[in-house]
């Protein structure tokens, strides 16, 4: 008798020990998303190219201030008329842009919808600047609503693709010690990781 209560304590205590164990074993941990500037290679992961409209003249590049230089490109385009934007005609280039680039419809829709039909804060540190706020905020509506499709498998995209999911897209200006108070509204609440 006491040779089976011992063999169905060691039993007992085997099976306990092994499910302590299990237990102990911690799940696989997700990669830490180091929220901030964007990275690098976001562009070249999504393959993402000539979302804005194009320059038809050198003017535009020959200023370094870069509330002017997009300020050029949409009036060159008719969509920055007396420093408003032209929100019929920014709404029908992207509906060009959606048409001759199919793979990028859905994310068309959300710049429409977030970035030309809406009056935009200011998304980076000029705070009137409408050419620069549509340009960053349909910028971040493309990465953020690009399809999985879109996505290089590249090794080197991983991270990227883990920033676009996770993080909010704030302009490398957001990140200098002074910015103007009432800019970067996107990035006020930045969490480092999520």
């Amino acid at each position: 008798m006491l040779q089976s209560f011992i063999l169905i304590l060691c039993c007992l205590t085997a099976c306990r020990a092994a499910a302590t164990s299990q237990a102990a074993v911690p799940p696989p941990a997700t990669p830490q998303v180091y929220c901030g500037e964007l990275p690098n290679q976001i562009y070249s992961c999504l393959k993402l190219h000539n979302i804005h409209p194009g320059v038809s003249t050198g003017n535009c590049l020959r200023t370094s201030d870069s509330c002017e230089k997009l300020s050029c490109v949409l009036r060159e385009g008719g969509m920055l008329v007396d420093s408003k934007l032209n929100k019929t005609k920014a709404a029908e280039y992207y509906d060009n842009f959606g048409v001759e680039n199919p793979q990028w419809a859905a994310a068309v829709t959300r710049v429409k919808a977030e970035c030309v039909e809406r009056d935009l804060p200011a998304q980076g540190t000029y705070l009137d600047c409408p050419a620069y706020d549509l340009m960053w905020c349909a910028l971040t509506a493309f990465i953020k609503n690009a399809q999985p499709s879109q996505w290089s498998t590249s090794d080197k995209c991983a991270i990227s693709k883990q920033f676009a999911a996770s993080c909010p897209f704030c302009p490398e200006s957001c990140f200098a010690p002074a910015v103007p108070i009432g800019s970067c509204n996107a990035c006020y609440s930045l969490p480092r990781t999520p």
